[in-house]
């Protein structure tokens, strides 16, 4: 998971928060823990909370990947509309 393509991409610290959200305890969204979050675990760190509660709320948090936590939430939430 953490390849020099990956810790070149990301910061130490952003990588060291982004492991520390309690998300990855949930067997719903460990799975979705990979290299390309934490690559991108600057971003990932702001637009993941957002994510979780759109998906939380329309009851659709087992059924969504990493394609999900690429797309910003208004682009989730006028797919889910």
């Amino acid at each position: 998971m953490f390849t020099s393509t990956t810790l070149s991409h990301a910061k130490l610290e952003d990588i060291q928060k982004l492991l520390q959200l309690p998300y990855w305890n949930d067997e719903k969204y460990e799975r979705l823990l990979n290299s390309s979050v934490i690559a991108n675990s600057k971003s990932m760190l702001k637009k993941l909370p957002n994510l979780i509660k759109l998906a939380e709320y329309y009851e659709i948090a087992e059924f969504i990947n990493f394609c999900y936590l690429k797309s910003s939430p208004s682009q989730n939430f006028a797919l889910i509309n």
